[in-house]
């Protein structure tokens, strides 16, 4: 098949997932979604879910999501809930996503008493309004709980076990708590000890529902085979929300899941556009043997990021420029990766040239990326949500994400020419270079996941194997830019690579990352 027609067929494709998403998204037809701001201190993004067949008033729920993340994971259970026949709010928590604000500002619910506000005012909303958070998100659902606020259920997932008891006026009214069995921010040995400790009225108890509904005392304790980041996605997790709120709106209805579904043409959209993006790369490549790969230059490549990886995730939170959270961390850790390899290069390769990037690869480049950034902000525009990858990825920024773009830039640029000036011609090899990348990252990532599921054990917990969990989106954006540089590399033109590389990553971080 001609490039160019597989090219279009490749974008084609993206947009019909897209579009079979959007029909899934909104049960066809018969649920309202949109894009709403909620005005106030701060302003507050979110996607608000309505079903079409509301008469009166229908219960509301207001749902928050985890650090460095934003509304878009939490619309499974948005959507699941709303065609069970709630008005679901799934909202970006000030600093993050498109809302205003930081994490460090004045107001402890970082925006879900806003939004509940916001949602409890609307006509079609009756006085029963839920709330369900995970992680951070479970900590300020707990707060915003107990501020005076009308709540008739509380969900709290992984998270809010550590708030100060004190602040908190009453226990939340029927409090259902879920932690991943696998979660690796938990010690299940001290776990009943912290629920006491947070819920002593009435502690939660494992797959057991006590007291009741009507007078706000149901309570009840999940543990699911899933782990952290996957929490808010596990169908288990989805079901068991739905049901604690039919219980206590006693609610009889079942409808089979389908948010995953959507996920997936998501998860197809996505490849179909990265497969266009490789094939408009090799729109001019011409057919070349394989390069033989240097693995001693490769493997050097490789442990160099290895080892840098969890010391420049700690220099982030010391250096916070770019000043978002965890951002600082990725580009610092790629910088310190690429300014090693380029020492490296000086010191062992001293008689070597330097890449030199034509105003023809820089033009190139730009004009790729444009493109990238407007067919992928227009499928947004179209269908309301874009790309993931668990996590939002390739979003439209807004203002100060433009900044955070502009910042981020000489970290990425300094990263991928050192990459390219250290391993040069080994870049057209696409297996080495691939390996050498991901390989030790990816053998992490099996070895973590591997021991969830198949030694029903967590083998790196705490703050390291929370970081270890952001690997699964990282590696991901590390094989891009290894395809990337590879096309290029074949067409000769790595310093195209280069800038597009730089552009794609400091494009993804702005629009990811938490201020």
């Amino acid at each position: 098949m001609d490039r160019r027609i597989l090219l279009v067929v490749l974008l084609f494709g993206s947009i019909l997932c897209m579009y079979g998403a959007s029909r899934i998204n909104t049960w066809n037809g018969a649920l309202e979604v949109s894009n709403v701001v909620v005005h106030g201190d701060e302003t507050i993004t979110a996607i608000l879910y309505k079903p079409r067949a509301i008469k009166d008033q229908a219960p509301g729920i207001v749902l928050a999501h985890g650090i460095s993340n934003s509304k878009e994971p939490q619309t499974g259970m948005a959507l699941e809930l709303a065609k069970h026949g709630y008005v679901t709010l799934s909202i970006d928590l000030v600093g993050h996503g498109k809302s205003s604000g930081a994490l460090d500002g004045s107001d402890q619910s970082l925006g879900m008493i806003q939004a509940d506000q916001y949602l409890a005012d609307l006509p079609f909303v009756s006085d029963s309004v839920g709330l369900v958070g995970h992680s951070l998100g479970a900590g300020v659902a707990l707060y915003t709980s107990s501020q005076n606020v009308m709540v008739s259920g509380v969900v709290l997932i992984a998270g809010g076990l550590n708030q100060d008891t004190e602040s908190m006026m009453a226990q939340p009214k029927n409090l259902l708590v879920i932690i991943g069995e696998y979660d690796v921010l938990f010690d299940f040995d001290t776990l009943d000890e912290r629920l006491e400790a947070t819920f002593p009225e009435n502690t939660p108890k494992l797959n057991e529902i006590n007291g009741d509904p009507a007078q706000g005392t149901m309570t009840m304790l999940l543990v699911p085979p899933t782990s952290h980041l996957l929490e808010p996605l596990d169908p288990s997790v989805v079901e068991a929300v739905v049901d604690w709120f039919n219980l206590i709106n006693d609610i009889d209805a079942d409808y089979s899941q389908t948010y995953l579904i959507r996920e997936v043409l998501i998860f197809f959209a996505f490849i179909s556009f990265i497969a266009a993006i490789v094939v408009g790369l090799s729109l001019k490549t011409v057919s070349m043997p394989q390069q033989v790969f240097d693995w001693r230059s490769g493997l050097v490549y490789s442990v160099v990021g290895f080892i840098t990886f969890l010391p420049a995730m700690l220099l982030g939170n010391y250096l916070p420029f770019p000043p978002q959270i965890f951002g600082s961390s990725i580009a610092w850790w790629l910088f310190i990766w690429g300014a090693i390899m380029y020492l490296l290069k000086s010191y062992w390769r001293k008689d070597e040239s330097n890449l030199q990037i034509t105003q023809n690869g820089f033009k190139i480049a730009l004009l790729f990326f444009l493109a990238c950034y407007i067919f992928s902000s227009g499928l947004e525009y179209l269908f309301e949500f874009g790309y993931r990858l668990i996590v939002p990825i390739m979003r439209p920024l807004t203002l100060r994400r433009v900044q955070a773009f502009v910042m981020y830039l000489p970290f990425m640029l300094g990263h991928f020419y050192s990459e390219s000036v250290w391993l040069k011609e080994n870049t057209g090899n696409l297996r080495g270079f691939a390996v050498s990348k991901l390989g030790l990252f990816t053998a992490i990532i099996i070895i973590q996941y591997g021991g969830f599921y198949f030694l029903d054990s967590v083998l790196v917990a705490g703050f390291i194997g929370f970081i270890l969990e952001f690997l699964v989106a990282i590696v991901p954006m590390l094989l891009i830019s290894v395809i990337i540089t590879y096309y290029n590399q074949r067409n000769n033109q790595l310093g195209t690579s280069i800038i597009l590389n730089a552009l794609i990553f400091s494009w993804i971080a702005a629009g990811l990352f938490p201020y």
